[in-house]
């Protein structure tokens, strides 16, 4: 009998003992839950609040979707993307045609002829290689196009004229830049690709696109495609263009063909 008093005592004293730290866990959630009240407070004051117009103008922006420049309905592929598909395509042949062929000739510091004619000959094969793939990109894009006869030929000599002028502007860069100039054919594109698809570009990338040589091949396109007319100032943009590279690749001829006077000197300190 005294062994159960005691441990009946025993027992009770660690009752006592729980009860205690039941009190005491207590006590700390009833801190914790003030303390998460009061940051829910701070936090329901951080809530931004709106008026009605403004509840409405908000709603608008996050329910407008990101849209293509395309009139097909949203399609992306439709028939009025298929300029923008061919010009692009056109220039990145021209890029990759002088990535091939050299944009200034090699034996032009030791060559009789003109600058001119180094250029213009460097430049020949480069024109006719665009010429083909104009007339490639054309017959490949006409399958998804809905033209007249007349219309079909307008693209495609729209299409054979972007491919030369590109390749004249291409090797300009080349000949002026080297690598750098290869570095911004392809800036060049990624502008062109993005001012000619996506609606939310900036109004400075839109002005940049809209200087560009991808820029007249573009209207020129379309207006065949749309009948919406455009085709005759885009194809004089894209001769102007093609001028303007031939020029650029003159001038590097030229250059090229200047020694300077230190150089000269060792040449003759070495022979």
């Amino acid at each position: 009998l005294a062994s159960g008093a005691d441990d009946a005592a025993a027992g009770a004293g660690e009752l006592a003992s729980g009860a205690g730290q039941v009190a005491s866990g207590a006590a700390e959630l009833s801190s914790g839950a003030g303390e998460l009240a009061s940051g829910l407070g701070e936090a329901g004051e951080q809530v931004p609040s709106y008026t009605d117009e403004e509840a409405a103008t908000l709603a608008d922006v996050v329910a407008t979707p990101v849209a293509a420049r395309a009139a097909d309905d949203g399609a992306l592929f439709g028939d009025t993307s298929v300029p923008w598909l061919a010009a692009l395509a056109l220039w990145l042949g021209g890029l990759a045609t002088f990535v091939v062929l050299a944009a200034v000739p090699h034996r032009s510091l030791g060559s009789t002829r003109s600058s001119v004619r180094l250029a213009l000959g460097a430049f020949a094969p480069g024109a006719l290689v665009g010429a083909v793939q104009g007339l490639a990109v054309g017959g490949i894009m006409a399958f998804a196009l809905d033209l007249s006869p007349a219309g079909w030929t307008a693209f495609f000599a729209v299409a054979v004229l972007a491919g030369v002028a590109f390749a004249a502007v291409n090797q300009g860069l080349v000949a002026v830049l080297g690598g750098v100039g290869r570095f911004a054919s392809v800036v060049i594109a990624v502008v062109g690709l993005a001012g000619a698809v996506v609606s939310t570009v900036p109004a400075l990338v839109e002005h940049v696109f809209a200087a560009l040589p991808l820029s007249a091949a573009l209207d020129g396109l379309q207006g065949v495609v749309t009948g919406q007319g455009g085709a005759g100032g885009a194809i004089a943009a894209l001769l102007v263009w093609a001028l303007a590279g031939l020029a650029a690749s003159t001038a590097a001829v030229a250059r090229r063909r200047v020694v300077p006077a230190g150089q000269l000197a060792r040449w003759v300190r070495a022979a």
